[in-house]
């Protein structure tokens, strides 16, 4: 078991398009400096979390760009922590997958 935090992209690209995945990985860790159980949480440790992003854009002309993606594909929900005031793990987001489409234009 990894203890550790990562992350990582892929992206593949030309001169008109990009494709890329994104990997967040965060492992388990513990509660309280002294490894106890947390009465309100009932454990003494939140188990780890990994989160996967999917982005791409397209050139539609010279200074226009379009751009998409999903954050959090697999629509994982956060470890519940009872301990804080959010309730969530902050390195993941309770609002699970969200979609995302822009266009810039360079002027």
């Amino acid at each position: 078991m990894f203890r550790g935090k990562g992350n990582g992209s892929i992206v593949y690209s030309t001169d008109r398009w990009s494709l890329g995945i994104n990997g967040r990985y965060v492992g388990p860790y513990w509660l309280n400096d002294d490894r106890s159980v947390n009465s309100l949480q009932g454990s003494a440790k939140i188990k780890s979390q990994a989160y996967f992003d999917v982005f791409g854009s397209f050139k539609i002309f010279k200074k226009t760009e379009l751009s998409a993606g999903v954050n959090n594909v697999f629509d994982r929900s956060p470890p519940i922590i009872a301990a804080t005031s959010t309730f969530y793990s902050f390195f993941g987001d309770p609002r699970r997958a969200n979609f995302y489409l822009s266009i810039n234009q360079k002027f």
